[in-house]
């Protein structure tokens, strides 16, 4: 992982994760670093942001992803070895030109401006992931709700916050989120 730390308080972000993983494949990670990450860093808050890479998976079978989600949340309360409060970020707004993406699940495409789709996957993992949050005591941040509507990624790469594919946040995006990410932190 990469960690940067400050000797006068503040936040630490610490990614253990790898961009374009699964959560099934933070579940192939070793226990042992795991743990000594986590203890080393003694956070106050634990940030699971999961969720869009599945929701593209044209084969994600739900029901495994739903044990899955839960099976890592009890792993990681164990490898803590005290309570800290997750977070559970549910995945953002995000569009395909790919019709096999779109309606994967069976579900109905999404069709937005020029033709991008949302993928058919994304609702019901922030579905899921709503239902785990409830049931097992986390915090849900509902980033896609955040952004505006299904379509509202369309808006914000017309607007510059986001890379071409329709899928990553440039820096610009990444602060306007940082800031309505704060913004709900605040009023909470």
């Amino acid at each position: 992982s990469m960690a940067t730390f400050r000797s006068v308080g503040g936040g630490t972000l610490s990614n253990l994760g790898v961009p374009g993983s699964q959560l099934k494949h933070f579940g192939r990670t070793s226990d042992d670093v795991g743990q000594a990450e986590l203890r080393a860093y003694h956070p106050d808050l634990i940030v699971l942001a999961f969720g869009t890479n599945e929701g593209f998976a044209v084969d994600l079978d739900m029901a495994a992803y739903e044990s899955g989600l839960r099976r890592q949340v009890q792993r990681i309360r164990r490898l803590m070895g005290s309570p800290v409060p997750i977070l559970l970020l549910g995945p953002p707004n995000a569009m395909t030109r790919d019709n096999g993406i779109a309606s994967a699940g069976g579900f109905a495409p999404t069709v937005c401006e020029t033709g991008l789709m949302v993928p058919g996957h994304l609702g019901a993992v922030r579905q899921v992931q709503r239902n785990v949050a409830v049931d097992m005591g986390l915090a849900y941040w509902d980033w896609a709700s955040a952004m505006g509507t299904d379509c509202a990624m369309y808006q914000w790469r017309a607007g510059g916050l986001v890379v071409r594919d329709a899928v990553h946040f440039n820096r610009s995006g990444g602060a306007r989120l940082g800031g309505l990410l704060a913004d709900d932190f605040g009023s909470a």
